[in-house]
């Protein structure tokens, strides 16, 4: 299988103001990632499009005034990358729940251990994972009122076709009957519903990956870092919202969060985050990339 790289480069650089020397480095981090452009398998082959949905979210990182330290909740692809190209003495923490050696990818991602450390372990514990989704419909989330984050929730809610989310919540995949429907399953009067009224079966299960007390492998990254240039979500469906709330302070002004998995019903992490983002004062959007299912979003801390 054959890709047209220089025109797919070309569309990125438009979008987010690559590297001059992106062609170079994103073929380097294919490497790393033992993925052949020509004949590669075909789990990768699936891959290539979110990979560089990832390079795009480094390469913005690349482009801040400094790159010092970044925070990575989610392993895997995008380890090869931040290992890559990051700037020499860049502090890169990678937090996941499963240890290197149990990805497809191990060998890589060990060629790049000496520039990332891997933490293995939980990021929450039960407790804050059940105070978070509390069963609460609010009226504010994330400290703005819901009203905002209704308004701007349209550009993060995508049909899918059958995913797990649609078919479990009975959505239709016409754009406009989805997003009718989603509002009238996520919303009651001004107020949020919490999304583990919504799906709590998938919200339980996601509770076996929490810690039953702490400190927790992201407690001790947030011991030793006092703040990060650039966060990279991309953790469990459910935990990616109340990571967000023990990290997003973390974030310099300037600095980057940089979202995966924002589109609903595809996924359940970021979307609402992504809404909240673009309704945020203290929050710009730089970035919005719609060309794989999952989605990619960047924000700039003002």
């Amino acid at each position: 299988m054959s890709f047209n790289w220089n025109r797919k480069l070309l569309k990125y650089h438009a979008a987010s103001a690559l590297r001059p020397d992106a062609n170079t480095a994103l073929l380097q981090g294919l490497a790393k990632a033992a993925l052949d452009t020509r004949a590669g398998r075909a789990n990768d082959r699936h891959n290539v499009p979110v990979f560089l949905q990832y390079a795009v979210g480094v390469n913005f990182a690349l482009n801040l005034n400094r790159l010092e330290t970044v925070l990575e909740l989610g392993s895997g692809y995008s380890s090869l990358l931040w290992g890559t190209l990051a700037p020499e003495g860049t502090r890169i923490f990678s937090v996941d729940g499963k240890p290197v050696d149990a990805y497809d990818i191990r060998e890589p991602l060990l060629a790049v251990a000496h520039r990332v450390r891997f933490v293995t372990g939980p990021t929450l514990t039960r407790e804050q994972y059940r105070a978070f989704y509390d069963s609460r419909t609010r009226t504010e989330f994330l400290g703005l009122p819901v009203a905002a984050l209704r308004a701007h929730l349209g550009p993060f809610v995508r049909p899918q076709g059958r995913s797990f989310y649609a078919a479990t919540l009975g959505l239709p995949e016409e754009p406009g009957a989805l997003a009718r429907a989603v509002d009238g399953q996520l919303f009651r009067g001004d107020g949020l519903r919490c999304l583990s009224t919504l799906l709590p079966e998938r919200w339980k299960a996601d509770e076996e990956f929490c810690a039953a007390q702490g400190p927790t492998a992201l407690d001790g990254v947030l011991a030793e870092a006092d703040s990060f240039d650039a966060v990279f979500y991309d953790c469990g469906e459910f935990s990616t919202l109340p990571e967000w709330t023990l990290t997003s302070q973390r974030i310099r002004p300037g600095g980057l969060a940089i979202l995966h998995d924002v589109h609903f019903p595809k996924s359940v992490k970021s979307f609402l985050l992504c809404a909240m983002l673009a309704a945020s004062p203290e929050w710009d959007v730089l970035y919005h990339d719609t060309t794989t299912p999952q989605g990619l979003c960047i924000a700039r801390r003002r």
